[in-house]
């Protein structure tokens, strides 16, 4: 009997538990309830406001790339990188210029769109022809390197050749003129491709004796229009509208 009371003692406990999983269940259903009822008065506004802080929590790699990004750091400091490169390569050449006594043989000019070497006729070629000097092989080495410091930065070099007016127009004569002035800039080229300069952003130009520095007609005069003029150009505008007008410039002798 006692065996048997025991027994039935066990089977009326078991038979109340699921009461107690019931009314746990009902008080999971309230609270959930309750949270709902709340959420359904909540500022809808306030609401996003709330969901856009928890995304942004645990998305912060999201504020790198906002929609309206200005221009960025990396782009200002490669434009000013650049720039710094144009003016340091002036301030070597000019630097090169004072150390070895070449004032009367090179000149250099800087604006925010290039370089400017000019090479000047005493320092190049033997008289009427576009064969250079031995002693100025070291200097155009020596221009080569430093130019080769800002060829990464640029957007192109040109070689334009000049000569002086001496008087004779005749058509064999102007011919020639135009010759003599291209052959004397593809020379000076054709040194920087051999120093290693590379060639696809290179370009020759022949202005005949149309791009007179000096017209006073003296033979010092005569001698300073007789030059190579070397221009490393800087990212310029590439329309060509604005390239024909920089070759204009040249051909009146503006510089």
């Amino acid at each position: 009997m006692k065996k048997r009371n025991h027994s039935s003692h066990e089977e009326e406990e078991n038979s109340e538990r699921w009461l107690l999983t019931y009314a746990d269940m009902i008080t999971l259903l309230l609270a959930l309830f309750i949270i709902l009822y709340a959420i359904s008065n909540v500022n809808a506004q306030k609401f996003q406001e709330i969901a856009d802080a928890a995304s942004q929590a645990y998305s912060p790699s999201q504020d790198a790339s906002p929609k309206n990004q200005a221009p960025s750091e990396k782009t200002t400091a490669n434009g000013e990188a650049d720039e710094v490169q144009l003016q340091e390569v002036y301030n070597m050449i000019s630097s090169y210029i004072d150390e070895h006594s070449l004032d009367a043989s090179l000149s250099i000019e800087v604006t925010d769109n290039y370089v400017r070497i000019q090479v000047k006729d005493n320092l190049m070629f033997q008289p009427n022809t576009a064969n250079l000097y031995p002693k100025s092989l070291a200097v155009i080495n020596d221009l080569a390197t430093m130019v080769s410091l800002i060829y990464d930065q640029a957007d192109y070099i040109t070689f334009s050749g000049h000569i002086a007016d001496v008087g004779d127009h005749s058509l064999q004569d102007d011919l020639a003129s135009w010759r003599l002035s291209t052959e004397r800039a593809l020379t000076v080229l054709t040194e920087f491709v051999n120093h290693g300069i590379q060639q696809d952003k290179l370009s020759i130009q022949g202005f005949s004796y149309f791009s007179p520095v000096d017209t006073s007609g003296t033979e010092e005069g005569l001698a300073r229009n007789r030059r190579v003029d070397i221009t490393i150009y800087k990212y310029p505008d590439p329309s060509t509208t604005d390239i024909e007008h920089d070759v204009l410039e040249n051909s009146t002798g503006s510089h």
